[in-house]
Order: C-alpha cells, then structure tokens, then sequence
C-alpha cells in the first residue's frame, strides 16, 4: 500500500501516527509529527485513457491528472487545518474529425480565519 501513490486504495480508517515514535499501520505513510503540529504529504499521479460516446459523438480521451501538496494542523486543535494543493490536468480529445487539447493548471490553498 502506498499513501503516495494511490489514495483510492486506502481504506477507511487509514491512520498516520499521532506521536512520535507511535508505529504506524501504514508503512511509507509521507507524514511528520514535531510536537503539537503535524503535516501530511499528498500527492497523486494518475493517466487517462477512456472512450466516450455522447450526443452521438464517439471520442477517445487521454492525458494525465497529477497533484499533490501538504496538509496540516494541530493536534490539540482539529479544526485549525491548512492545506496547499496543485494539480496538473493534461488531457487530449480525438473524435474522427477534431481533436482538442486542454491544459489546465489549478492551485488551491486553505488556511484557518481568526475572527
């Protein structure tokens, strides 16, 4: 199993460890924990390739969906999180008489408000 490389394997209930020294379940699990605050790593590389039929309009898709970024927090405090992700989507549309390609790059971060 690998946290890196394939997030729909995990199983629910996944864990990483909650302190240091703590054995983990889930060995290679890219994460750190330095006292109260911990980070876990993401990321995710996946190809497409599919065949699509719609509105009478047979096309082939193909490309790539990579990503990744950090997440983290604090222990004692759950709900102050902050995650940072980039996603590469990379994808090709070939029907009998066009082809499109798009490139799309998107980038997301999220960080607790004090009020």
């Amino acid at each position: 199993m690998s946290c890196a490389s394939d997030v729909q394997t995990m199983p629910v209930g996944t864990w990483c460890p909650t302190s240091p020294g703590e054995a983990s379940p889930n060995d290679g699990c890219p994460s750190s924990i330095d006292g109260d605050e911990y980070a876990i790593d993401i990321s995710y590389d996946e190809d497409i390739d599919q065949h699509v039929d719609a509105d009478g309009v047979d096309a082939d898709v193909t490309g790539t969906l990579v990503g990744g970024g950090t997440s983290t927090g604090s222990v004692s405090n759950p709900l102050a999180t902050a995650a940072s992700i980039t996603q590469d989507f990379d994808v090709d549309f070939d029907s009998d008489d066009q082809s499109m390609t798009m490139v799309m790059k998107v980038a997301v971060q999220v960080a607790p408000q004090v009020s």
